[in-house]
């Protein structure tokens, strides 16, 4: 018997992901700070951000933060991209979300984490 169970179809991995980052966004405190900058994100228009967002070039901390100041400390924010920054750098917000995350990490038993994506595989 294989270590890896057969995929049944098709996506499978990707359905999987979708409906663990449905999960944990449902788990989160409805009055929470990680619930506040995510629907700030959601409603932002994708075209702005995904436009000048390269892939993650390295997972390494310092690396990632060079990758998301690109993205987030453009030349000219929209306001609501702004007030996204801003959020961030609000290190009571940072806190209360860090805090929240782990508390839905911790029920339901796993870390969300970040893969490079291997192209090559699929």
């Amino acid at each position: 018997m294989s270590a890896k169970e057969p995929t049944l179809y098709e996506g499978v991995e990707v359905i999987r992901r979708v409906q663990q980052l449905m999960v944990v966004c449902s788990l989160l405190p409805d009055d929470g700070k990680l619930r506040e900058a995510l629907q700030a994100a959601l409603a932002l228009p994708d075209r702005p951000v995904l436009d000048r967002t390269p892939p993650v070039p390295d997972l390494h901390p310092h690396r990632l933060k060079g990758w998301l100041e690109s993205i987030w400390l453009s030349d000219s924010p929209s306001p609501e991209e702004k007030a996204l920054v801003d959020w961030q750098s609000d290190s009571d917000n940072m806190t209360a979300a860090m805090r929240e995350l782990d508390e839905v990490e911790r029920h339901i038993g796993a870390r969300l984490s970040i893969v490079l994506d291997d192209r090559q595989s699929r």
